[in-house]
């Protein structure tokens, strides 16, 4: 199933789900860690939370 996008702006298409990495490095392994990305990636998701 894909992931619906939202137009930010013109050109400018963003997942309207959010992957958040706070734990990435931290509770997350490396390994588990790229997974996720890959997951969330194939997923259609291409908005990415990484402040802590």
């Amino acid at each position: 199933m894909a992931v619906p996008l939202y137009l930010l702006a013109p050109g400018m298409n963003v997942s309207r789900l959010c992957l958040g990495s706070m734990t990435f490095g931290e509770q997350n392994s490396l390994g588990e860690s790229y997974r996720l990305l890959d997951a969330a990636f194939h997923a259609g998701i291409n908005f990415i939370d990484s402040a802590e």
